[in-house]
């Protein structure tokens, strides 16, 4: 596998693995084992989380390979526009864990356009 990454990197292509994750729970071990940080130049987590009543996704980059990189949890939605990447999710603690506290104001949540 990590012969034809290369191969292909180095024809200047970009390769996406995915790696689905089992249940719905806590962020498992197995995310950032060794033999996917060896092979990956960026480690990029997408997670659901629960607020007022609703399942929304969020988005993370657990690592990048070259350069700096966003450190921040944020918010993304998926709808007819296409993919919104919102503010940081500052007022929520535990999100990768699968099992956030909101600790924040309901009104700095970010609201997908209706």
């Amino acid at each position: 596998m990590h012969e034809l990454l290369t191969y292909l990197g180095k024809a200047g292509a970009l390769t996406l693995l995915v790696e689905p994750t089992h249940g719905i729970g806590g962020l498992e071990s197995n995310i950032l084992d060794a033999n996917t940080s060896y092979i990956s130049d960026s480690v990029v987590l997408m997670r659901h989380f629960e607020a007022i009543g609703e399942v929304r996704r969020c988005i993370s980059v657990l690592k990048k390979r070259h350069g700096h990189h966003e450190r921040t949890i944020r918010e993304v939605t998926m709808g007819p526009g296409g993919v919104t990447v919102g503010p940081a999710l500052t007022h929520f603690r535990h999100v990768l864990s699968g099992m956030p506290e909101f600790v924040g104001e309901t009104s700095n949540l970010h609201r997908e356009p209706t």
